[in-house]
Order: structure tokens, then sequence, then C-alpha cells
């Protein structure tokens, strides 16, 4: 890792430990506190997170064996293929994912 990705890290960590310190039962803090947890988690496994989307199996599965016959691709990411929501409007989809594949 980097020296700004480690300082980050360390900056995330005690603004997570601020926050925990201040945390009390029913409070919207523990929210705030997790979703830091949770990035702390994700951020030290040291690769960017993609998510793939796609109303189409054919796409889905093309672009799958496409990022697996790339090492370097798998070495500097963490992708994972999550079905399309049916129930959500557009612009809160865009929002969940960072790749949708379109025809």
């Amino acid at each position: 890792m980097s020296e700004k990705f480690t300082k980050l890290l360390q900056k995330i960590d005690s603004v997570e430990k601020f926050v925990n310190g201040r945390v009390k039962p029913g409070s919207p803090l523990i929210e705030v506190r997790d979703n830091l947890r949770r990035l702390t988690q994700i951020l030290q496994t040291g690769k960017l997170r993609v998510n793939l989307v796609s109303r189409f199996p054919v796409q889905r599965i093309a672009m799958e064996n496409f990022i697996n016959h790339y090492p370097n691709l798998l070495s500097s990411y963490q992708f994972k293929t999550i079905p399309f929501p049916q129930t959500l409007e557009k612009t809160q989809t865009i929002q969940l994912a960072q790749l949708i594949l379109q025809p």
C-alpha cells in the first residue's frame, strides 16, 4: 500500500474511534460508525471494489470471462456480480453500481 493510502486508513480509523466513543443506543451515529467500519475493511484489502450489474446474463458472463483472462485486473480490483434490481428507479440503480452493462 502507498503511504497516502496508509494515512487515509489511519484517518478513517481515528474518526471511527471518535464516533465509537460517542455512540449510545438508538443514536444515529451507530449507522455512521458501522459505515466507517465497513469502509475500513474494504480499504484494507488494498483493492477497489467494482460491482457488475446487468439485466442480461450473457453480457454478465462475457464480462466475467473477460476479467478472468486478465490477472492484473484481479490483482487491482475486487469484482462482485450483483443482480439487477427490478424494483428500483434508474437513479437509485446508478447509485448502487460502479459499472452497469448494457447492450
